[in-house]
């Protein structure tokens, strides 16, 4: 990826080379950047790289001495949603700039998936194993340890989710009567997460190339 960028001919080529990598090798949170670059061109990219590292750090620092998996994301869930402020925005929830991850930086709120960009990108800085998951309508995030699987709502201040509250989520998303399926709660890969997030600002015209196209909503 490049450290600067100026225009939009920087910014689709950065895109174009996120759709030519092996899923594992993306940054997600610095591919989400290009995708709200390509919108906004003009705009410091730099400083919000410098945001994503200071998140990261300071995450890093509180999750010095957690022990459990409960821990690990509560320390992450202080730095993130009570220290920076982070929420969901269930006021304006449709707007345009709730899929931005810049304007999520500026603004301190955003969509379930923009914020869960942020979370998988602080839960990785620690070397965690975390993912993006197949949720309909709604993402939550997958946090594994060795010792069990935690399941994260990013839009509701990083809470877990046990198995009743992933299947009140559900109805609520989908209708009432859903059944909650294994795969509803796997996880996808960073292309995945980027298609999510596409799908919010949908049509979007993203360089050719840049990721596949995305299934209807």
């Amino acid at each position: 990826m490049m450290h600067s960028m100026t225009t939009t001919v920087d910014v689709e080529e950065a895109l174009r080379c996120v759709g030519r990598m092996n899923d594992d090798a993306i940054d997600l949170a610095e591919a989400a950047l290009m995708l709200a670059a390509f919108d906004r061109p003009d705009a410091p990219v730099d400083n919000y790289r410098d945001h994503l590292r200071r998140l990261a750090v300071e995450s890093i620092e509180a999750t010095r001495d957690a022990q459990s998996l409960e821990d690990k994301f509560d320390a992450v869930n202080a730095v993130l949603f009570e220290r920076h402020g982070y929420q969901g925005d269930s006021e304006t929830y449709d707007d345009m700039q709730n899929a931005n991850l810049m304007r999520v930086i500026d603004r301190r709120k955003g969509l379930p998936v923009a914020l869960g960009i942020l979370y998988i990108h602080v839960a990785r800085a620690q070397g965690w194993r975390c993912h993006g998951t197949n949720f309909p309508a709604h993402f939550v995030v997958r946090l594994e340890s060795d010792e069990g699987v935690a399941m994260i709502d990013p839009f509701y201040g990083g809470q877990e989710l046990d198995r009743d509250a992933l299947e009140r989520q559900l109805e609520t998303s989908i209708g009432e009567g859903a059944e909650l399926k294994p795969e509803h709660c796997a996880a996808i890969g960073n292309h995945g997460v980027l298609i999510r997030l596409q799908n919010n600002i949908n049509p979007r015209p993203i360089p050719r190339g840049a990721l596949p196209h995305p299934p209807p909503r």
